[in-house]
């Protein structure tokens, strides 16, 4: 697995098995009201490149965005996965930065087009139900007492809209029985955010044994089994082992061992890489630490703080430019 996986297995497994128009468009016409989806033409539907949500927000979540024909007209789908089991309270204003974004970009694009709409929708998985409101109005700091004409005025004013959400733990895989590849994948992105390890394997063996009627069997597995090493609660080889006799195509078994081989090798080779790259890092901070006290004395908190945030490529530009500053605010500076 490479580094970048490691570090975000929701994100790569939602994009690859979610990032499809052909599975993104069973998921949305199954599961949003009719009202909001009879008018889009489905063939149309794609994804769509760029980047478009905060850093801040990737950390917690991953984001998909679609576009289709609406009626004859451009309209977007803005996914936002939750990777974690807590709702996130501030997301109608997270959303609203991310839907200016795309409009922005829309109107570099399409200067004298009108701007198109945006359908925001929040996946995340809990066993209860969103607690917070969906309106960006009830974000804002309103007053406690206030006339309802008032407040409809000011609400004229104002951006207002509401975002859907749909919980994962609420969803009935059954209702897409037609389509393996999106049943499984909902069902491995509810099993491995459980905190249960046995109930984690059961159910995604459980989910492996369907996974053998696919024309392309090999890469949905090879997908699943990834997540289930890389993003689940500390699953390990010994552990798939343990559940493989449950495991019903002896193709399927030995496709599950031969991956979770690959993996656990590439994890151990990548480990020893990044142990290396670490130390590499500790080393070059420690001898640049050395060389500011020696020559501007002894160094403060914030400088302090700023050697340990810093990269190794960072590192090695301030070694490169030591001789030349006046002082160590100079050099951090630079």
């Amino acid at each position: 697995m490479d580094e970048d996986y490691l570090h975000n297995p929701h994100d790569h497994f939602i994009k690859a098995s979610l990032g499809r128009p052909q599975q993104m468009a069973t998921l949305l016409r199954t599961f949003l009201p009719s009202s909001l989806t009879s008018g889009v033409d489905w063939t149309s539907l794609k994804r769509e490149s760029g980047d478009f949500i905060d850093q801040q927000l990737r950390e917690q979540h991953c984001d998909l965005l679609f576009t289709a024909r609406w009626q004859g007209k451009p309209a977007y789908f803005c996914l936002l996965f939750e990777h974690q089991r807590k709702p996130d309270k501030k997301m109608p204003f997270r959303l609203l930065r991310y839907m200016v974004r795309i409009w922005e970009d829309w109107q570099g694009k399409h200067p004298e087009h009108p701007l198109p709409l945006i359908l925001p929708i929040v996946f995340y998985q809990n066993q209860r139900p969103w607690p917070y409101s969906c309106a960006f109005a009830d974000s804002l700091d309103w007053p406690l007492e206030m006339a309802p004409e008032e407040k409809t005025l000011w609400l004229s004013m104002l951006p207002d809209f509401r975002h859907r959400v749909l919980n994962l733990s609420e969803i009935d895989t059954n209702q897409v029985a037609g389509e393996l590849w999106l049943r499984v994948s909902l069902k491995f992105l509810s099993v491995v955010l459980l905190e249960k390890r046995e109930e984690v394997l059961k159910e995604a063996f459980a989910a492996i044994n369907e996974i053998e009627s696919s024309h392309d069997s090999d890469e949905l597995l090879n997908n699943c089994v990834k997540y289930l090493l890389g993003g689940g609660p500390g699953i390990d080889k010994e552990e798939l082992i343990l559940h493989l006799d449950t495991v019903e195509s002896s193709r399927t078994k030995e496709a599950v061992m031969t991956m979770a081989e690959s993996l656990i090798k590439e994890g151990r080779q990548e480990g020893r890489q990044e142990g290396r790259q670490e130390g590499r890092l500790e080393e070059a901070k420690l001898m640049l630490k050395r060389q500011l006290i020696r020559r501007f004395g002894e160094i403060i908190p914030a400088h302090q703080e700023s050697l340990e945030r810093a990269s190794l490529e960072k590192i090695e530009f301030w070694a490169e430019e030591f001789f030349d500053a006046i002082s160590v605010d100079d050099l951090l500076s630079r």
